[in-house]
This record gives structure tokens, C-alpha cells and sequence, in this order.
């Protein structure tokens, strides 16, 4: 069986053998933490702190990370992926570094009160359902300018930072590749439109190296880097 460093280190050599010789932004890989224990987070943050990274985890609960944080002494970085219900807004506003999974107008805006409380400028990600699967939740595609081009001017404590998608389940990761071309033409153009960097998270475990062909800036890995969760 591979160890957590052996799985980082095939997964980095991935990465660099798709995007050797490409002027893009580095790929930032979001370690996917949900019910992984404490201990293995602490063990993948002294291994990318050695190379001189700080780690970046992704958490889907709020309540979870909030009893993981008091134990994790390392620098790190953390963002909320998974869905966000609105009575727990004021909690993942102070706990969260960015917050990718902003699926709606009403969330948004819950977002941007409970930021502007403790005067925060809170980074998020619009989710977009690219695949217009019903089973998703996410901005439809043709409502991500309108809210960019209409409400996030009205948000003071909201930083667009991102834009993400969750595609619905396919057969074969290649069969992915339309979606992740859709978003990745969404986040180009809004870097036009807004003029700043603006992350493209997609891609997990079965199909991260498709996204990232496609012109993903992010990718959330959990079974690739962690192993299969003990059940």
C-alpha cells in the first residue's frame, strides 16, 4: 500500500508532466479532508510545509472543521466545498478562508451580512452546474454575468475569487472534458470582465488530470491523496 507522501509525490509528477512547458498560473491542489482525522492532516501539512508550501485543506462541514481546527497547530489555508445551508453562514464566514460552494443569490447575500459584521472581506466561488444536472445545485450558465454583472456590485464584504463545478456522474472521466471547457471559458471571462485572477476549481480524484487539461487552476483530490476512507 502507498504512503500519503508516495501518493503526493505521483500526484505532483502528474500535475507537472500536464502543464510542463504551459505559461499558466500554478495548479493548487485542495486537499480533501472531510472525515479524514486530524493526525493524517497534520502529516500531509508537514509534508508540503517541507517543500516549502503551505497546504491548503477543503471541508464540506462546518461543525467538523470547527473541532478539527483546535487541534491543527500547523500554518494552513481551508476552504468550505460542500454545501452551504443558510443557518450556517455566520459560522463558516468566520471559520473559512474562501468559501467555493456560493450556489445561489440568497446564499451570496447572507454571506456578504454576516462578513461585513465582523468586517471581513470574505473570498468566495460561485458553483456553477455546468452539466444542467438537476441533481446539482449551482448557478445555471447563463445566470453567472448577470449576477457578476448586476449584484456582486452591491456586495461590499464578498470578493469573487473563483468560480467552481461539481459535473454530474460519468462513465468515463474523459467524458467530463465538455464541462470542464465550460467553465474554464466562464472563468476567462470573468478575469475580463472583473480584470483579476479569478480560480477555476474543477477536477477530483478520477478525473483531475482531464481538468486540468482543460484549464483548471484547482483541483480537489481526497481519495487520490488520502486513500480510500475507512468505513
Amino acid at each position: 500500500m502507498s504512503t500519503l507522501g508516495e501518493r503526493l509525490s505521483k500526484i505532483n509528477s502528474n500535475i507537472s508532466a500536464i502543464t510542463v512547458g504551459r505559461a499558466s498560473s500554478p495548479i493548487t491542489l485542495l486537499a480533501v479532508s472531510k472525515h479524514q482525522p486530524v493526525s493524517l492532516m497534520i502529516d500531509y501539512a508537514t509534508l508540503v510545509a517541507a517543500q516549502g508550501g503551505v497546504p491548503v485543506f477543503g471541508e464540506n462541514y462546518v461543525q467538523e472543521y470547527s473541532k478539527k481546527r483546535e487541534q491543527l497547530n500547523l500554518p494552513h489555508r481551508v476552504h468550505m466545498i460542500g454545501p452551504l445551508q443558510s443557518n450556517k453562514v455566520r459560522a463558516a464566514v468566520s471559520l473559512f478562508d474562501v468559501i467555493e460552494s456560493v450556489h445561489s443569490l440568497a446564499i451570496a447575500q447572507a454571506i456578504n451580512r454576516e462578513a461585513q459584521c465582523i468586517d471581513k472581506s470574505q473570498a468566495i466561488y460561485l458553483q456553477v452546474n455546468v452539466s444542467g444536472d438537476d441533481a446539482k445545485s449551482g448557478f445555471a450558465l447563463q445566470d453567472v454575468m448577470q449576477f457578476v454583472e448586476r449584484d456582486l456590485p452591491t456586495f461590499k464584504h464578498v470578493n469573487l475569487a473563483g468560480v467552481m463545478t461539481i459535473t454530474r456522474q460519468y462513465d468515463q472521466p474523459t467524458d467530463a472534458r465538455g464541462d470542464f471547457t465550460l467553465l474554464a471559458k466562464i472563468a476567462a471571462q470573468l478575469r475580463g470582465v472583473l480584470g483579476c485572477e479569478i480560480q477555476c476549481s474543477m477536477g477530483m480524484s478520477s478525473d483531475y488530470e482531464v481538468a486540468i487539461e482543460q484549464g483548471a487552476t484547482e483541483v480537489r483530490l481526497g481519495t487520490a491523496l488520502f486513500g480510500e476512507r475507512d468505513q
